[in-house]
């Protein structure tokens, strides 16, 4: 008895072991996996060949859709290097340059471009290289711009959501409805990449002006930071009404896409709010560890497995000490 009870024990912990490899696979996708599931299909996904010394090829008719992320990835297939360069223009014709950097084999390289406008963009690759090779391109839409920096609690409560183009020295005016003695947060950030053969500086004037005119100045001559990163503040109301926005950009370049967003984040002066304000903003950090629902289903399964067997082995031991003592 006691031997089979040993065998019934590892034939289920064998079961179980696979079970969880395979719930490992597929029940918990990576974010690449997910990317590729068949509603969000990549817009190029080829290995091309460029020949020596200089190269380029051009895709004239690339639909995008506004406020989104779009993401270039690259990667040389073939023991080669090269110097790269990537150009897009906007349906208005615009120009963009977003990438210039060395490549080398089995180095991907990831480009995010937030798009302003609807519309046929031109994309143009261009390459020098001593060698011919061989580049996997691949072109895959993302998110809505600024919503993988944002805690989706705040995202989900947004009151304006714009992403418009600058080009140097140009102001744009937003006019917001605002509640009284409520603390929202703004968030801000250049969604576009420029080459490094530019000067990459993006500057910004940031003023809000309340209903009485009131100039209150939030940024002024600040330097936005790189696309991978996002600025961000709160702005309690005194009053309720109309509030202005200002908004103005200082650079080189031609054109720079700027994301923004106001989130409703909390009421200041709650009647109900017995303890006074928040002093943190606890869904910024919940958000660093928040997990998607397929991963928390798999982790509360593996868990549960593990239990089982270890009630498994309990049962047997109490088994065999029943058997020892009847003996």
């Amino acid at each position: 008895m006691g031997i089979k009870s040993h065998k019934t024990v590892l034939g289920i912990t064998g079961m179980l072991v696979i079970g969880i490899l395979l719930l490992s696979f597929y029940q918990l996708p990576t974010i690449e996996a997910s990317l590729f599931e068949p509603e969000n299909p990549p817009l190029i996904n080829k290995v091309f060949t460029f020949l020596a010394p200089e190269d380029e090829l051009i895709f004239p008719e690339v639909y995008l859709e506004k406020e989104y992320t779009y993401y270039f990835w690259l990667e040389v297939v073939t023991p080669h290097n090269c110097t790269m360069n990537i150009t897009l223009w906007d349906p208005d014709d615009f120009e963009y340059d977003i990438f210039h950097s060395e490549l080398i084999q089995d180095e991907w390289r990831e480009i995010p471009f937030g798009t302003a406008i609807n519309g046929i963009y031109v994309i143009k690759y261009e390459i020098t290289s001593a060698d011919n090779l061989n580049i996997y391109i691949r072109l895959l839409k993302g998110e809505k711009c600024l919503k993988d920096k944002i805690p989706s609690q705040l995202f989900n409560r947004k009151v304006f959501y714009r992403v418009n183009r600058f080009t140097r020295g140009m102001s744009l005016s937003h006019y917001i409805d605002f509640d009284t003695d409520v603390s929202y947060r703004f968030y801000m950030g250049r969604v576009s990449s420029i080459s490094l053969m530019n000067t990459s500086e993006v500057i910004m004037d940031y003023y809000i002006y309340d209903p009485n005119g009131i100039a209150l100045k939030i940024y002024n001559n600040t330097i936005l930071p790189s696309v991978d990163e996002i600025n961000y503040f709160n702005f309690g109301t005194a009053q309720s009404g109309v509030y202005i926005i200002n908004i103005t950009i200082h650079s080189n370049i031609d054109a720079a896409n700027i994301g923004y967003a106001i989130c409703w984040d909390y009421r200041v002066a709650d009647p109900t709010n017995n303890t006074g304000p928040p002093t943190n903003h606890s869904d910024d950090f919940s958000q660093l560890f928040s997990l998607p629902s397929e991963m928390m289903t798999g982790m509360v399964i593996i868990t549960g497995m593990f239990i089982g067997i270890l009630l498994a082995l309990s049962l047997v031991r109490k088994r065999k000490r029943v058997l020892i003592s009847s003996n």
